[in-house]
Formats: structure tokens, sequence, C-alpha cells
């Protein structure tokens, strides 16, 4: 085996680790502020409501914006699925008798195909968002969005982010 395969290998397991622990420490520290948010958003009443009441969205784009998320986290879930099956795949063969170095990468490499999969998903889902919303409504949706995704390192502050 090549050393350059065996760095990769090592380094594939490393951060599959390091996501797993990092995951389950995130997980078990926000745990009851996030079921309290996950209660909050998956009832399609208190989600309409939030979206009234933090977006400004009225009844029907409230509806409009519920039907696009559930369509977009659906083929998200299903890709996500995908994604941690063939982590487990990784696992299961780097740390086996027989570690094969080409199937390491080749899965690696998949990963890597979903994963835009994913990301192509969340642009179709914003440009379907922009066609039910006002500039207002998108303004203070990318603010929350930006603020989630990015919560620990960049706090995005009305004066500072670009309408």
């Amino acid at each position: 085996m090549k050393k350059e395969n065996i760095l990769i290998t090592v380094l594939i397991i490393i951060n599959l680790v390091c996501i797993g622990l990092l995951s389950k420490i995130y997980i078990f520290e926000k745990s009851d502020k996030n079921n309290q948010d996950k209660n909050k958003l998956e009832d399609p009443q208190k989600m309409e409501l939030f979206l009234q009441n933090e977006l400004g969205y009225s009844s029907e784009q409230a509806k409009q914006f519920i039907y696009l998320s559930l369509k977009s986290y659906s083929q998200t879930n299903k890709l996500q699925d995908s994604i941690f099956k063939i982590k487990k795949e990784i696992v299961n063969n780097a740390l086996g008798k027989n570690t094969n170095d080409s199937e390491l990468i080749a899965c690696s490499q998949k990963i890597g195909a979903i994963q835009t999969s994913i990301e192509q998903e969340m642009y179709r889902f914003f440009l379907d968002l922009k066609k039910i919303s006002t500039e207002e409504q998108l303004y203070k949706f990318r603010i929350l969005t930006i603020n989630e995704l990015f919560k620990s390192k960049h706090n995005i502050k009305d004066s500072t982010y670009n309408k």
C-alpha cells in the first residue's frame, strides 16, 4: 500500500470519528433547545405562525413555504441516508481485515457527489422561495438562515448584511 493511500485512509477515519464525536456532543448539549425548536417547526400550524410572525408571511405564503420545505427535506433526507450508509461502509472497510484503498477512495467520491446533490436541492429550494417571498421576507429569511448555519462563527447583524 502506498504511503499516500495510507495517509488518505487515516485522514478519512479521523474525519469520520471527529464528525461523529462532535455531532454527539452538539446533540447532547443542544437536545432540550433543539427538541423545543424542532417540535415547534414540525407542527404545520406552529410553523405557519412562526413564518407569519417572524418573516411576515401571509397564511398562503406560509403554506407554500411549508410545502416547498417538506418537499426539499424529503429529497435531502434520502440523500443524507445514502451518505450515512456509505460512511458505514467506509468505517467497516477501513477497520476490517482487508482494507481496500480504492474502495475507500471511491466511497469518498460518492459522498462528494451526493453532497453536491444536497447543495443543488438547497439552491432549488431557495429559488422556489424567491418566487413566493417579498424582498423584505427574503432578507429576514437570509438573516435567520445565515445565523443558524454559522451560529458559532458569524452572527450577522442587519447593518452588516448586504440586502
